[in-house]
């Protein structure tokens, strides 16, 4: 099939100028009725089944442009379409980094979250050293904007306890949290499904490497990001 971008635009019902603007972002050049090519087709894709994905949850007009949108997030490997949000919930084990407990998006993330928790009686996982961190930066005063958002961290912390939906994970004790994180999935990979939420690219390396090694099995850990509107996006190296 031939398609050009007033056609895509109708199928999903995604603006054309989002289109045009998108492939601008990615360095393609297009007009509404010109032919894409399949290159720019399979570079198209995954921000298109974002943008697609997004619009059934926040209505077609609040995609209207690009403003807040990550590209970088989008032509990463993304949540297929047909794993539902609450179907990762139910199948695995969450822990969340500090880095996304203070990312921008996360407060639209836990605002998804929190009812599929309560629903089915599920708990995400938060280690101690993350909490302490989150502390540490709302209590410094050299940056404000970190503070903001480490007091917003720790807000919906409270939050999700208050609810029963969050499990605090290890003590004072415990090493730098990257470490805890490693030492946790590489126990707890042998019992349940676990799922780390982290934007720190190292911390998902480290945890990834995990699948590839060679004794010992074990369930397959997965790492994902929170993007700036709150969706997640698989990392899978």
């Amino acid at each position: 099939m031939k398609l050009t971008v007033v056609h895509i635009s109708q199928i999903l019902n995604v603006p054309a100028s989002t289109i045009i603007e998108a492939m601008k972002d990615l360095g393609f050049k297009a007009d509404e009725n010109q032919l894409l090519t399949e290159r720019e087709v399979k570079k198209l894709r995954p921000l298109l089944f974002r943008y697609y994905q997004r619009s059934r949850t926040f209505g077609s007009e609040e995609i209207s442009d690009l403003k807040g949108f990550d590209i970088q997030d989008a032509i990463k490997q993304p949540v297929p379409v047909e794993e539902s949000l609450e179907q990762l919930i139910l199948d695995h084990v969450i822990m969340i980094d500090t880095c996304s407990m203070m990312h921008e998006g996360c407060y639209a993330l836990i605002e998804e979250i929190h009812p599929i928790l309560k629903k089915y009686n599920k708990k995400v996982v938060i280690p101690y050293k993350v909490i302490e961190e989150l502390k540490k930066h709302y209590d410094s005063g050299n940056d404000h904007h970190k503070a903001d958002l480490a007091e917003k961290g720790l807000k919906m912390c409270q939050k999700l306890k208050r609810e029963d939906c969050i499990t605090i994970r290890g003590n004072e004790n415990d090493n730098f949290a990257d470490n805890v994180f490693f030492v946790h999935f590489a126990d707890l990979r042998f019992r349940y499904n676990m799922l780390l939420i982290t934007q720190d690219y190292k911390l998902s390396h480290d945890i990834l490497q995990l699948n590839h090694m060679k004794t010992g099995g074990g369930n397959p850990v997965r790492v994902f990001r929170i993007t700036a509107r709150g969706a997640l996006v698989e990392i899978t190296e």
